[in-house]
């Protein structure tokens, strides 16, 4: 799919996990959460440029599917002109977007991810982790306690997960034994 990008922000997360686990600090526990954030962001985001360029060849998506998928919003500059500015969108809701608009594009148009599922809790867990972390307003709000590490490894697991499974779905990951 985006694959020397996602060899890389996965090998980061598989290397900051032995190194927290050979040498238990609070910077190498901020530095797995740094390490999966980047993974999940960062194949998010391989993952909405894929479905534009798919949907370029077919587009099922609509006009603003498209513009939240490339982070992209227009206004009015001074001039009267049409300006792009960047367009936010709040972490979860992107994430599952991304997925629902990936599989669409490639023929899955009703893939939904189980927000029940216990592992999806642990991602929303640690999106606030992440969030406190990389945002801190306090020296508490830099510390990790077992429970977020834990978060944080299910949600690198839950993503990667889904990847696959996306994948195999659509036939880009052929089935085991198949």
């Amino acid at each position: 799919m985006f694959g020397d990008q996602h060899e890389a922000l996965n090998s980061d997360v598989l290397e900051m996990s032995t190194r927290l686990h050979e040498n238990d600090t609070p910077t190498n526990r901020r530095a797995l959460i740094h390490a999966t954030s980047a993974y999940i962001e960062g194949c998010a985001y391989g993952l909405r440029q894929t479905a534009i360029e798919r949907d370029n060849e077919n587009r099922i998506l609509s006009e603003g599917d498209r513009q939240i998928l490339s982070e992209t919003s227009y206004r009015l500059n001074r001039t009267g002109s049409v300006q792009d500015v960047p367009s936010f969108q709040r972490f979860e809701r992107m994430l599952l977007f991304t997925f629902r608009s990936f599989a669409a594009v490639h023929g899955a148009p009703d893939y939904k991810i189980d927000t029940t599922d216990v592992k999806w809790r642990s991602v929303k867990t640690f999106i606030k982790l992440r969030n406190r972390i990389t945002h801190p307003k306090s020296a508490s709000d830099l510390e990790c306690s077992d429970a977020d590490i834990d978060a944080t490894l299910v949600a690198f697991e839950w993503f990667h997960d889904k990847i696959i499974e996306i994948g195999k779905l659509i036939g880009l990951i052929p089935e085991r034994g198949a």
